[in-house]
């Protein structure tokens, strides 16, 4: 990586790993990356007032993707599938969507 470095930092012990990304320009943080759990990967979280160039944001890209697809294959070593978040969205959309329906019938009643 040509601008920036990426560290693991201690995060009190959870499953998946917190990284912060260093800018080698002027030795600051610029953001950190960790799991999010609803989007079943890694993401990147900037900190504010932080610019990025196109190699940056590769390098972030990548390392994210390799990050993910490594914690991916460690679960399906062990046996576990992950879920896709799928089944989540569709329960939460149907419950959302007899809310809705509750509600109007209320009101017109």
């Amino acid at each position: 990586m040509k601008w920036i470095t990426i560290e693991t930092i201690d995060d009190g012990g959870k499953k998946t790993e917190t990284f912060e990304v260093w800018s080698k320009y002027d030795a600051c943080v610029l953001g950190i990356i960790k799991w999010r759990a609803n989007w079943r990967k890694y993401a990147f979280f900037p900190y504010p007032q932080t610019s990025y160039e196109e190699d940056c944001m590769r390098d972030i890209s990548d390392f994210i993707e390799t990050k993910t697809k490594e914690y991916k294959r460690h679960w399906k070593k062990r046996g576990r599938k992950m879920n896709d978040g799928t089944r989540g969205y569709i329960i939460g959309f149907v419950f959302g969507y007899i809310a809705c329906i509750g509600s109007i019938i209320l009101t017109t009643i």
